[in-house]
């Protein structure tokens, strides 16, 4: 992700927000999309009515990530209080970097369809390369 080098914070803040939008966006679609589709089960469910194995860990893998992109959320708002360039350029790849391993594994439904969070999560990526793209024009 060498497009995102930006040597001044000032200019580096607008473009913080423009990914961190983009990223908050995730959010909620993932929310409405995948994690409350996911197929339902409970104690009494018998194993035929438990989603594959696969599914499982997918889903937890999902949710750690959101975790983690939370937790790079604070630290990238803590680089950028103490104006810190290299950790603000750190965290910020570090954060798309996360978002699109999110993104990567659910990209399509649970029964492994395309559907509308599928187009809409290849929409996303591309903004974001975009992004990325512009951003290493203005460094060269």
């Amino acid at each position: 992700m060498d497009g995102l080098r930006i040597t001044d914070i000032d200019a580096m803040k607008g473009r913080v927000l423009k990914m961190l939008k983009l990223i908050r966006m995730l959010y909620p679609a993932l929310r409405k999309r995948r994690i409350s589709t996911f197929p339902p089960f409970n104690r009494t469910s018998s194993l035929e009515e438990l989603p594959p194995e696969e599914q499982l860990t997918l889903f937890e893998k999902i949710i750690d990530l959101c975790k983690e992109l939370s937790t790079a959320t604070d630290d990238l708002a803590g680089a950028l209080y103490d104006r810190d360039v290299d950790s603000v350029q750190g965290q910020l790849e570090s954060m798309v970097a996360i978002a699109k391993t999110c993104l990567g594994g659910v990209q399509k439904g649970w029964n492994g369809e395309a559907d509308e969070f599928t187009e809409w999560s290849g929409n996303w990526i591309s903004r974001v390369n975009g992004i990325i793209q512009q951003d290493g024009k203005k460094d060269t």
